[in-house]
């Protein structure tokens, strides 16, 4: 898990390293969940309503390794990114 402040999250959209792809600028979680199918799909779950009950603005999780593969290079991207700007 990782928390990315707004300016991690628009190092992330001027490096343009994840494609056409534009993040919201506002403080971001990363969460890698792992195990098995159920197990998986009921943290995203449990993640999920926490979310909505914290009026998070957006939820999202990646559906499979191409989605994976972008937000976990997103987040990489920024913390690359903290020791360049």
């Amino acid at each position: 898990m990782e928390l990315l402040d707004d300016n991690q999250m628009r190092t992330i959209n001027m490096t343009n390293a994840t494609g056409l792809r534009k993040w919201v600028e506002k403080p971001t979680l990363f969460i890698k969940f792992a195990g098995t199918k159920a197990g998986v799909k009921e943290s995203i779950g449990t993640i999920k309503k926490i979310a909505n009950e914290s009026n998070a603005i957006k939820f999202e999780f990646a559906r499979n390794d191409v989605e994976k593969k972008a937000l976990w290079s997103a987040r990489k991207v920024a913390l690359q990114g903290q020791w360049f700007g």
